[in-house]
This record gives C-alpha cells, structure tokens and sequence, in this order.
C-alpha cells in the first residue's frame, strides 16, 4: 500500500504562519528548492567549505545511512569521500510539506549517479545508470537577516539500482 502524506493539505494549511516575502507557495518553495540545489552543487564539486555553510552549526544530517551532527562531523565525512568517482546528485520533485515564521521542512527526491573521474581528454565517462533514489526530508531555519540553512537532513533510500 503506498503511503499518504500532507501533499494534499491545502498551502495555508500547512503553512499558516508564513512570513509576508514568502506568503505564497512558489515564493517559498523556490527559496527552499534553491537552497537545497545549492548544497549539492558544491558537494558535487567537491566543494566542502561552501557545503558546510549552507547547514546550521549544530545541523543532523542523515547520510548513507549514518547520523552526523554538527558541521565538523559533517565536513569529516565529506573529506572522506572517495577521490576516483565522481557524483552527479539530480534534485526533483520538491514540496513543501510545512513551515511557519522560523522552519520549513521540503520533501524532494535525489537521483545519484556516480562514475569514475574522467581524465584528460578521456571524454565522458559511459555508466549503466543511477546508483540510486532517495527520498530527501529537509528541515530549514530561516537564519535572522539570512537565508535558509538546513537544521536536519534525511537522505532516505527508496530505489537502488542494479550493475548491468
């Protein structure tokens, strides 16, 4: 049976207490979805500093299975991200499922890919397909006089896909 979710609820039933900039759906959710295509964009370029900005200083991130709290845990794990593959993280489907005058959470869906790092002039590299999907749950903070930061990100698996 699939699941239901808030998808359905009306915007100013999910997000009564909007902030007057952010008082209508594609407002806030372009701000959110922004936000969150900024993290991965500079996590694909290997990019960690710009990463840690983008989180608060006591953020939870759920990644490959492994909580992570703060961003000195969070930037230990990226630098030990391997440095022969490459990953190519696609974001989709975005939602805002709730908010009010300081959070918001946005569900979205993450396609991965990942592949060896091509040399030079070795030209693109050629793999089966995605690596997999997850369903990503993030939580944001609307920072006084700032942008959003992510407080808590669940990277959750749904499809892993197979070599072929």
């Amino acid at each position: 049976m699939c699941r239901q979710s808030s998808r359905h609820m009306d915007f100013q039933e999910r997000c009564p207490l909007t902030p007057p900039e952010l008082s209508s759906p594609a407002a806030l959710l372009s701000a959110l979805t922004q936000a969150l295509h900024g993290v991965f964009r500079h996590l694909d370029a290997r990019r960690y500093d710009a990463v840690l900005t983008c989180f608060t200083p006591d953020a939870r991130w759920l990644r490959q299975g492994k909580w992570l709290h703060g961003r000195q845990a969070i930037g230990a794990a990226l630098q030990e991200r391997a440095s022969d593959v490459e990953t190519c993280h696609v974001m989709s489907n975005a939602f805002v499922i709730a908010c009010d005058v300081r959070t918001a959470t946005l569900e979205a869906y993450m396609t991965a890919y990942r592949y060896p790092c091509a040399g030079e002039g070795e030209g693109v590299p050629v793999i089966a397909g995605p690596l997999r999907v997850n369903h990503v749950i993030t939580v944001f903070e609307r920072q006084e006089g700032a942008d959003w930061l992510i407080a808590e990100q669940r990277l959750l698996p749904l499809v892993a896909f197979q070599d072929t």
